[in-house]
C-alpha cells in the first residue's frame, strides 16, 4: 500500500477591501480536491515583499471542520500552519484565510494609489 498524498487546487478566490487609512483586508478562499491519502494539516506562506506587516485575522474551514492555527514570522514571509481532524480522500476541503496588510499602498499621484503586491503566489500553500 502506497502512503502518498495527491491533491489539486479547484479554485482560489481572493477579495481585497481597501481602507482609506492605508491598509487593506484580504480574504482568500482556497478549495482543495483531495484525491489520495489522509490529510490533517495545511499551510500558507505570504511573502513580505513590498509590504510592512501582515496581521492574521483568522483561518476557517467551510465544511465545518474545527481547526487550530499558528502564525510564524520569518525574515521574508509569514507562515500560517493549521491542523484539523484527519480527512480521507476523496474529498473537497475549502479554507478561508483572512489577514490585514499594512504598508502596501503607494501614492502614484495626488489622485491615485497603487497596490503592487502578488497576493497569491505559485508556492503559497497546500494541505498535507
Amino acid at each position: 500500500m502506497c502512503d502518498f498524498k495527491i491533491y489539486e487546487v479547484n479554485y482560489i478566490n481572493v477579495h481585497i477591501k481597501v481602507y482609506s487609512s492605508g491598509f487593506f483586508d484580504v480574504t482568500e478562499e482556497i478549495q482543495f480536491n483531495l484525491i489520495n491519502g489522509i490529510f490533517s494539516k495545511g499551510w500558507r506562506s505570504i511573502p513580505f515583499t513590498g509590504i510592512d506587516d501582515i496581521e492574521v485575522l483568522g483561518v476557517e474551514c467551510v465544511e465545518g471542520l474545527r481547526l487550530s492555527y499558528q502564525v510564524t514570522y520569518q525574515v521574508d514571509r509569514l507562515d500560517i500552519n493549521w491542523q484539523y481532524s484527519p480527512v480521507l480522500a476523496p474529498a473537497n476541503l475549502t479554507f478561508i484565510i483572512k489577514y490585514r496588510v499594512y504598508g502596501a499602498i503607494t501614492a502614484t499621484s495626488q489622485s491615485q494609489n497603487m497596490i503592487d503586491w502578488l497576493v497569491v503566489g505559485l508556492d503559497g500553500g497546500c494541505p498535507y
